[in-house]
Formats: structure tokens, sequence, C-alpha cells
């Protein structure tokens, strides 16, 4: 996970697909926190890999990852790529 385009925040960890779904779990490296806001994490799945920068705004799972934790995990359907926005 990386804020801007190059700095290191954390990592993203992808589960094996079960049952169609993935688990997609965000891990934080100190100081780095979620925001405290409502949907602070976006996650939108695509089938071939997008191109440009899509809108965070426009993804299909939004959730809220808790400011006190440096770890937040969400089930999603199955797909081949991912969009991870925080």
């Amino acid at each position: 996970m990386f804020a801007g385009q190059n700095i290191a925040v954390g990592s993203v960890v992808f589960s094996d697909p079960v049952d169609g779904e993935i688990e997609i779990c965000i891990y934080l490296e100190e100081p780095w926190e979620f925001e405290d806001e409502e949907e602070n994490v976006k996650i939108q799945g695509y089938i071939s890999a997008p191109s440009g920068n899509p809108a965070p705004g426009l993804f299909d799972w939004k959730d809220y990852a808790d400011p006190d934790s440096d770890s937040f995990c969400i089930t999603v359907p199955e797909n081949n790529f991912y969009g991870v926005h925080m």
C-alpha cells in the first residue's frame, strides 16, 4: 500500500478464493492510520487491468476501518484485479 505514488505505508494481502470470494486485508505500518471518516476503505474488482486512475468514489465495495486498528479485512467477490483505496 502506498501513499501518493512512492511512500510505503503498509501491505495488502489477498487470500485464495473460496466459493467465489476472497478476503482482502490491509496492514498499516506505524505511524500510518486509517482516516476517521465514513467509507475510509474502497475496493473495486476488475476482469482486466484498468487503465488510468479509476475514481475510488465509484468503487463497488466501501467500508469503515477503525482508526485505532492497524489492520482491516473485507470479503469481496473473486476477480482478476483489484483497486484498493483508503
